[in-house]
């Protein structure tokens, strides 16, 4: 087995790349790999990493903008992306 060292500088490098690897994975799009402008709860759940009865807290709390269209509820990936980075710590 083949020790190697790793530098902070490495394991830096290494994070920043991969994060914007799965940043670009993670974006949802259609089935012709366009970008969506709108989700569902499903989507928005696995965007956030929240549960449905979270996602349901942060509406009703008025703090995720929310469109509701004949019982089905749309979330813009933009508000999803202003929230994330708003509570950002």
């Amino acid at each position: 087995m083949l020790n190697r060292l790793v530098t902070f500088a490495d394991w830096r490098k290494f994070k920043e790349e991969l994060t914007a690897e799965l940043s670009k994975l993670y974006q949802p799009r259609t089935a012709e790999g366009v970008q969506r402008e709108y989700i569902r709860s499903n989507e928005a759940c696995r965007m956030l990493q929240v549960s449905i009865g979270t996602l349901h807290n942060l509406r009703a709390k008025n703090i995720l903008p929310f469109t509701k269209i004949g019982g089905v509820v749309y979330y813009k990936v933009e508000d999803i992306k202003y929230v994330l980075d708003k509570h950002k710590k």
